[in-house]
């Protein structure tokens, strides 16, 4: 698997470098801490605890999760667009 962190921005066999922080291709990092974060949560609360609260806590958690990773889809999808965008236009 190979991940190009950030250079999305750059023009079709550019050699320039990315200097500095980018939120380029953090999507699937980003879902994945997410769904990790949530299922060990939820297996911390169950464990002990199997009353109606806390499946309702973890519904809630799942349902939070949901909103994270589209939120992170979105981001996503608006950055590959202005990388796009700039590349139409160097061009």
């Amino acid at each position: 698997m190979w991940f190009d962190l950030g250079n999305s921005l750059n023009a079709p066999g550019s050699e320039v470098m990315l200097a500095g922080p980018s939120d380029a291709g953090l999507a699937d990092r980003g879902m994945c801490t997410a769904i990790c974060l949530l299922q060990l949560t939820t297996n911390l609360i169950l464990h002990r605890d199997r009353k109606f609260t806390a499946l309702i806590v973890a519904e809630s958690l799942t349902q939070l999760t949901n909103e994270i990773k589209d939120a992170f889809v979105a981001a996503q999808d608006e950055l590959t667009e202005l990388a796009e965008r700039m590349q139409r236009e160097q061009v």
